[in-house]
């Protein structure tokens, strides 16, 4: 397993997403993530978050995966900027 999880869906509110891929570096998560941007209901486009996968459980039978921290990287669509979060700078 890598070290990175790009997590997508419109409704992460409920912790949980689906899977769009995993890198072993921020950098690479960041692209993928950039490349799977998803239109959501708003009729917006919206970047994926990236999340360590240790904070990854498993995958149910839709799919889905259950989410037990907060992202690591986050990118504002209005500041077209990635935010990385201050906690995890130690493990980056």
């Amino acid at each position: 397993m890598k070290r990175f999880i790009v997590i997508g869906g419109e409704y992460l509110f409920c912790n949980f997403g689906y899977r769009i891929g995993e890198s072993d570096t921020l950098r690479g998560a960041k692209q993928i993530a950039s490349k799977h941007k998803e239109l959501w209901h708003d009729c917006k486009y919206h970047t994926p978050k990236i999340y360590f996968s240790k904070d990854c459980g498993a995958v149910d039978a839709d799919g889905y995966i259950t989410l037990t921290a907060d992202p690591v990287s986050v990118y504002d669509e209005d500041a077209k900027t990635w935010e990385d979060f201050s906690p995890v700078f130690g493990e980056l």
